[in-house]
């Protein structure tokens, strides 16, 4: 061998010895079953460091987003109250409003009261959270979640329905002394309605039970369910046998009565397994000539 050739082999060898122990202080495998272990070590140390800084994340994060839960519920609940309470509010009012009316109605004047429920438009209908509908279920009173799913409600005013109508004779007017058929005109039987409010199921359920007349002349008249339509098989004369009214003075010539139809509602109510009723009064009007029939005698 040469000179050059030992030197080479020299350098080599050094390289190979010096080897393992370049790999220890790295932390590295290189060759050999000693070092492997090592390393796998090494690697499971690194990811078990990492794995705990994950989680210690995401328990801040868990404790952080608990706040924030609590604010979304406490919101809900008091948005739904809020809108409860001016509901019942606006619904206090209209009665009110009709109860001291009373006497100009009775005497032909059409009711100048309104009810406005604009505040459920807004309402929550769409499904929160599991934990936001507990929290509603549990702070709100199943009456108020009930008062917000009556006012979404479309209930048409029955106007009122007079029999025979004017129209049927040559006159173009009711006659004093004529009994007269009174009904609600109009959809008395709707079908139930399920909603949801703040993701509370509610069930609803209408029933009319009076109608009141006012028939314009200072007196009014009580029905029982929504009273009998006329029809052109009636005997002539024949009185309702449920609801009718004679007038005893006429309204022509100076004009026509002013009729009213208070419609007296009963809503049934099922929230959450709880159920109650809600009284609820809805008018409409009509004009009515009134006239006097003269027999000639010769």
């Amino acid at each position: 061998m040469t000179r050059v050739g030992v030197v080479v082999a020299l350098f080599i060898g050094m390289l190979v010895a010096n080897a393992p122990l370049a790999a220890a202080e790295s932390g590295h495998t290189v060759s050999g079953r000693g070092d492997s272990v090592i390393n796998r070590a090494w690697m499971n140390g690194q990811r078990q460091a990492s794995s705990g800084r994950g989680s210690a994340s995401r328990a801040a994060e868990g404790s952080s987003s608990a706040p924030r839960k609590d604010k979304a519920q406490a919101r809900q609940v008091a948005l739904v109250k809020k809108q409860a309470a001016t509901i019942q509010t606006a619904y206090l009012n209209y009665s009110a409003c009709m109860k001291s009316m009373q006497p100009a109605i009775d005497h032909g004047m059409a009711p100048t009261c309104k009810l406005s429920f604009a505040a459920a438009s807004k309402a929550p209908s769409a499904k929160p959270k599991a934990g936001v509908t507990k929290a509603v279920a549990a702070a709100v009173s199943p009456i108020d979640i009930a008062y917000i799913a009556v006012a979404r409600l479309t209930l048409t005013p029955p106007k009122p329905g007079i029999g025979p109508p004017p129209s049927v004779n040559e006159w173009k007017m009711a006659a004093v002394g004529y009994p007269l058929w009174l009904w609600a005109e109009g959809n008395t039987r709707p079908a139930p309605v399920s909603d949801s409010v703040a993701g509370l199921s509610v069930s609803l359920r209408a029933h009319l039970t009076t109608v009141v007349f006012a028939m314009g002349d200072g007196h009014s008249v009580t029905c029982l369910n929504a009273g009998t339509r006329w029809t052109r098989a009636v005997v002539a004369g024949a009185k309702s046998p449920t609801c009718g009214y004679t007038y005893q003075r006429p309204s022509l010539p100076k004009g026509s009565f002013t009729v009213t139809a208070q419609t007296h509602w009963s809503i049934e109510w099922i929230v959450n397994g709880e159920r109650g009723t809600i009284p609820f009064v809805q008018s409409a009007s009509s004009t009515l000539p009134v006239g006097e029939l003269q027999v000639l005698i010769r």
